[in-house]
């Protein structure tokens, strides 16, 4: 279980923002079909194949709008240019990560 201290706290656009890392985690697998980790991985796989390259840019597509969900960030207005871009999403994801990872440790 996490604690207080163990909250995920990050920032976006400016406004510091706190999420509760058990239901990010729930969020994110359900947002990918099952497991986010899966989906990281087949993202970031080296592509020898065309059939390869095309799944994993199915499966960061995937991943990225897991995060904006998960994470409740609104999506991007091409038409103002306002919202989350794709490079907040892949900081955000890679916080998460990190955040995860340390938690596990220790």
């Amino acid at each position: 279980m996490f604690t207080d201290q163990q909250i995920f706290r990050y920032c976006f656009q400016g406004q510091c923002r706190a999420a509760d890392p058990m239901a990010v985690l729930g969020q994110l697998d359900r947002y990918t079909g099952g497991s986010a980790k899966a989906t990281s991985e087949v993202a970031r796989r080296e592509a020898e194949t065309l059939e390869e390259r095309l799944a994993a840019i199915e499966a960061r597509a995937k991943l990225l709008e897991a995060v904006r969900l998960a994470f409740d960030l609104p999506s991007f207005d091409v038409t103002t240019g306002e919202g989350t871009l794709a490079a907040d999403l892949v900081a955000i994801w890679n916080q998460f990560c990190e955040f995860i990872e340390a938690t596990r440790k220790g």
